[in-house]
């Protein structure tokens, strides 16, 4: 990758799933906690807008991101 992501993650990285590498899995867990963000948002609700991804990448990163999430629950 040419540049780094310097933005910090809430969300945890699971030690669990981690796909690739971890820096990969905490990008993928950003995405997740966008979208999941987004379309929790009431007002976003309100309006009936839920969050497009730009790009097939960024729909597998938010399934990578929901699958590490949820591999948390298991430990």
């Amino acid at each position: 990758m040419a540049a780094e992501n310097t933005r910090s993650c809430q969300v945890p990285v699971s030690t669990i799933f981690t796909f690739e590498s971890r820096s990969f899995q905490t990008a993928a867990n950003t995405v997740y906690a966008y979208k999941s963000t987004f379309d929790n948002d009431p007002a976003n609700q309100a309006r009936g807008k839920v969050y497009t991804f730009k790009s097939d990448f960024e729909r597998l990163q938010y399934l990578m991101g929901l699958y590490g999430r949820a591999s948390e629950g298991r430990r």
